[in-house]
């Protein structure tokens, strides 16, 4: 039962409504439902004493409620079931009454009444509440002096049966007065435990806010200390800028770096930093950076020279990221920057060494061209005697060791010769006084002629000299003289260098890129890795039993890159200790001409 009444009192109730509203919807419904079972009780006792046509009064009120309720339940329209509701409470006990003939009008009405009163009370407005009041009121003394008018009272009244009804109407009415003050008493308790509950709650979610924000604001505070300790003691700066791109903060370091002062940076632009005699805004550089800014990009590590407040110098190194709103408004830039002055520094000595080391570099090498044109003509002369007195030109020698000796002497010219002439292709190349006298070469010759030079010296150790598949109808344009040194500084390598009865291969080849590759692979010593190198390099010996069997100078390696890089090529080098070493001269595809490849082998046989 008591869930029922529960439900009925909430077919009003909409979310968000508050504590006064609620109780307003309560005291409208329960009023009606204590109507109601007034009125259930006046129409049966009225068809109990055949008071058919005058039971349909209350039993009518009966079916208006009704309707009224299911109108609140579906619509939720309390203020129409409200005027319903309160308009039949009035209305409809006095019409009872006349329709009875007075026979209630000493109290047959009261429980109705009493009902409609409480019920006036959901009423939102006072002054509505008067007007219905007022209404009762009126109607209650019209029907006071209309009584003598009205039909004759039935012949049902008697003595027993006022009694009954007074009886009834006492105990109704005391009934509701005390079940409504029992009802409204604990409702309003119950709204003063819930209000109180809901301040404590309120009070409790106060403080706990207070204490999340305490917290909060003790963890930004710290972090504001933090961060501003480690500004401080950083040698980066951090900087700011508003969406006009002028300055608005700067942290210490920068202001105790350039002796500038804030008020006198703020509302400037980076350009306002930029040394006049260092930088200039018009460059490609600052062009760049304005567009990165314009686009709101980041950027990192740009360079400019800046001025101190005294106009000294000072190089910075900045990074920047633009700062946008929630609504994706560009707010402006926030970053970091570093003072590179020492590392300027440190790169312009290392720039000035490295063009003195240049410059002492070809010193020696025009040095060394000198000293070798100097050289060149009384060794010529020398070899020249050496070489008569070796042939007896002039008559037979008076003692045979002479011949040796001349033998000796031309040998040792010869040798001498050949290390002035690297040294002096190798210094014209360093000095930048060689020309190429280029022309368009037949590949296939220039391997001949120069494979049949060194067949001599590989004969003498019993090696195999070879030409795998060489290409065809190929030219390249290159110096003649050049390519031929090159080749033959590579095969006396690998004659000197590979023990007895070993085998050289020359080949060349059309790479995949175009390029062309000629290579000379030998079964020889090899080459560590780690020294290949070294070896390459000028004057460069490899240190261990190589050195101490073999003679050299270690230009042939230096002099045929050198060479092979005047024709926009390289050289590169492939060797294992113990299975041998490849050399591979390589030229760009736009010095090839022509790539016919023949798929044959060329041996030269050595008697």
């Amino acid at each position: 039962m008591k869930t029922l009444l529960m439900r009925l009192g909430s077919i009003a109730d909409l979310p968000g409504d508050d504590e006064e509203t609620l109780l307003r919807h309560r005291i409208l419904i329960y009023a009606g439902i204590l109507m109601c079972a007034g009125g259930l009780l006046w129409g049966t006792i009225s068809l109990l004493f055949g008071l058919y046509w005058e039971s349909a009064v209350p039993f009518g009120y009966v079916v208006i409620t009704a309707v009224s309720f299911c109108f609140l339940n579906i619509f939720k329209n309390f203020g129409i079931a409200r005027t319903v509701q309160i308009s039949a409470s009035l209305l409809l006990p006095f019409v009872f009454q006349w329709v009875l003939g007075g026979f209630v009008s000493s109290g047959g009405m009261m429980l109705w009444s009493i009902a409609a009163l409480i019920g006036s009370l959901a009423i939102d407005d006072r002054r509505s509440v008067w007007i219905w009041l007022g209404l009762y009121v009126a109607l209650t003394i019209l029907s006071g002096f209309l009584e003598p008018y009205l039909i004759a009272p039935k012949p049902i009244q008697t003595e027993f049966l006022r009694t009954l009804f007074y009886v009834v109407n006492v105990v109704s009415v005391t009934s509701l007065v005390l079940l409504l003050t029992v009802y409204f008493t604990r409702a309003r308790e119950r709204a003063l435990r819930e209000r109180k509950r809901a301040e404590e709650e309120l009070a409790r979610h106060r403080e706990h806010l207070e204490e999340l924000v305490e917290e909060q604001t003790s963890k930004l505070r710290e972090g504001e200390e933090r961060f501003r300790d480690f500004a401080e003691s950083a040698s980066d700066w951090f900087w700011e800028m508003g969406p006009d791109l002028a300055f608005t903060y700067g942290s210490d370091q920068f202001y105790e770096i350039t002796g500038w002062q804030r008020e006198e940076v703020y509302g400037h632009g980076r350009e306002f930093l930029l040394h006049p005699k260092l930088e200039g805004l018009e460059n490609e550089k600052w062009r760049d950076h304005f567009s990165i800014l314009k686009r709101h990009e980041p950027f990192s590590n740009f360079e400019y020279a800046a001025r101190t407040k005294v106009g000294a110098p000072l190089h910075i190194s900045l990074n920047g990221t633009p700062v946008f709103g929630d609504d994706g408004t560009f707010l402006g830039y926030r970053g970091t920057g570093k003072d590179i002055s020492d590392r300027k520094q440190a790169e312009a000595a290392m720039i000035a060494a490295k063009e003195a080391a240049e410059l002492a570099d070809r010193a020696k090498s025009e040095f060394l061209a000198n000293m070798s044109h100097e050289l060149r003509t009384p060794l010529n002369a020398i070899m020249g005697f050496s070489e008569m007195m070796k042939q007896q030109a002039l008559g037979p020698h008076s003692n045979p060791r002479y011949g040796e000796y001349s033998a000796d002497i031309f040998d040792s010219g010869d040798h001498l010769l050949s290390l002035i002439n690297d040294i002096l292709d190798l210094s014209k190349i360093e000095a930048g006084q060689t020309k190429l006298d280029e022309r368009d070469l037949d590949v296939d010759e220039v391997l001949e002629f120069s494979i049949t030079l060194v067949r001599g010296r590989a004969a003498e150790k019993n090696h195999v000299l070879k030409i795998d598949a060489p290409v065809d109808n190929v030219r390249l344009r290159a110096d003649e003289r050049m390519l031929r040194q090159m080749l033959i500084n590579l095969l006396s390598n690998a004659v000197k260098f590979t023990e007895w009865g070993g085998e050289i291969t020359m080949n060349s080849e059309i790479a995949e890129d175009g390029c062309l590759r000629i290579s000379v692979t030998d079964t020889g010593m090899g080459i560590a890795p780690h020294d290949i190198l070294k070896a390459m390099s000028t004057f460069g010996q490899i240190e261990g039993a190589l050195d101490r069997r073999f003679e050299g100078t270690g230009l042939g390696l230096p002099l045929v890159k050198s060479l092979a890089e005047l024709h926009d090529g390289g050289l590169e080098i492939e060797s294992e200790v113990g299975v041998g070493t490849k050399a591979t001269i390589w030229f760009p595809r736009e010095r090839v001409v022509s790539n016919v490849l023949r798929a044959s082998s060329y041996m030269s046989p050595l008697g």
